[in-house]
């Protein structure tokens, strides 16, 4: 389970790099989905590569990856805490239809 020290972690690398701006973090975002891609097609035969990590491990980058730009854009603990759970709550609803 995701812990708040974890969320911790992510926002503590965040503010200790200032040489990304939320654009860098949003195309490192998308560098991460990318490697998912990458991972999930080598998995399925649809590509030869070795892999350094496999696609569950790459989804972690970009769920760290996501959060770290959350907090770059000026989001709050409170505000994901609010904004993840209404969100999640909508996914579950749409699954049960």
């Amino acid at each position: 389970m995701l812990s708040y020290e974890m969320i911790e972690i992510v926002k503590e690398a965040v503010r200790n790099d200032k040489s990304k701006t939320a654009d860098g973090v949003y195309l490192y975002l998308a560098e991460e989905t990318g490697e998912v891609a990458t991972a999930m097609a080598v998995e399925r035969g649809l590509k030869n590569k070795t892999l350094k990590e496999n696609s569950a491990s790459e989804c972690v980058d970009v769920i760290i990856s996501a959060i770290g730009l959350f907090y770059k854009l000026g989001g709050t603990d409170e505000e994901l805490i609010e904004i993840f759970g209404r969100k999640s709550k909508r996914w579950l609803k749409r699954t049960q239809k």
